[in-house]
């Protein structure tokens, strides 16, 4: 018994999950999908206004009322863009076998929270801008990509770094908001984290929401 090892200590995790260092890039890869519905957005506010498509020269002819057709047009996009997410979340339990550390309920609706700010997003762009298509495009990509690198999606632990140094950015960050909601699911027992970050997303939309209703409402035609 002399020569037989003793151990008096017990490993325990701090979290209700085994800390990964891959999860994360999956946890900003669905914020940069998210950030992704701005292309929805585009196409929805493009379809709205006579000068940008024959379609939205022929809805402006009509007698519709214009902010039940916002409104159904957004709630069509958003719904698209939820199949797309749903699509994603199989794709990522079901074949890659990723363990979100939570049950599926919660992750779907931050999903949602973020996809209706992407949405949000390409609408404020497409409505406050111009340009053409493939600019307000390229604007909707690099923000979104700015956005996911800030997130950690490229480097992981960037998201920690910019939360230390720049933490106005840092909650700023619609996708880092994103990312972290479901880091709060994923480590911490507690949910005051995760409906801090998703208040943060609902007044993000929000705001895109009445600047992108605003300039929709000034918009007339000479023609």
């Amino acid at each position: 018994s002399l020569f037989q090892t003793e151990t008096w200590t017990r490993e325990l995790s701090l979290s209700k999950n085994v800390p990964s260092e891959t999860v994360n890039y999956f946890f900003a890869l669905l914020a940069m999908v998210c950030m992704y519905g701005g292309f929805q957005g585009l196409d929805s506010v493009s379809y709205l206004q006579a000068n940008l498509s024959p379609l939205g020269a022929r809805r402006t002819l009509s007698p519709a009322k214009r902010f039940p057709m916002v409104f159904f047009d957004l709630l069509a996009a958003l719904t698209v863009h939820m199949a797309c997410m749903l699509f994603l979340l199989a794709y990522l339990v079901l074949i890659l076998r990723v363990d979100f550390g939570t049950g599926l309920v919660p992750v779907i609706v931050t999903c949602l929270f973020g996809s209706f700010l992407g949405i949000s997003f390409g609408s404020f762009v497409t409505a406050v801008s111009r340009a053409k298509e493939g600019v307000k495009t390229a604007v909707i990509i690099s923000v979104s990509l700015a956005c996911s690198f800030g997130a950690g999606m490229m480097v992981s632990g960037i998201n920690y770094q910019i939360a230390q140094t720049l933490p106005l950015l840092s909650w700023l960050n619609p996708a880092a908001r994103i990312s972290d909601a479901l880091y709060c699911l994923y480590y911490y027992d507690g949910y005051g984290q995760y409906f801090l970050n998703l208040g943060i997303l609902a007044a993000m939309t929000l705001a895109f929401s009445i600047v992108t209703a605003f300039f929709l409402r000034r918009q007339r035609y000479e023609s």
